[in-house]
């Protein structure tokens, strides 16, 4: 296994594969809500992607050197844009 990886915001041809890899591994967690108590946060992590368009929110993703991804998150500039109503702490 390839150990070395950049973390970089993510590109477009990349959030499929992101969106994939998060819904495979938010299900996997235990006591969180799985994809048939949750449908529409497992849609939203399949398209993870979408929330680009709102500004001020990235998608960083560590990439290893040849090309796989390792993982992601969203990072949110802005609270207004994580859909909590700007409560989140």
């Amino acid at each position: 296994m390839d150990t070395g990886y950049i973390i970089r915001e993510a590109k477009p041809h990349e959030f499929s594969a992101i969106g994939t890899l998060m819904v495979s591994k938010y299900s996997q967690l235990e006591d969180f809500p799985n994809p048939q108590e949750q449908p529409d946060y497992y849609k939203l992590l399949a398209n993870i992607g979408s929330l680009i368009d709102n500004p001020k929110v990235k998608l960083v993703a560590a990439i290893y050197t040849n090309g796989d991804i390792g993982g992601a998150v969203v990072y949110f500039g802005d609270m207004t844009f994580y859909g909590s109503g700007d409560i989140a702490p």
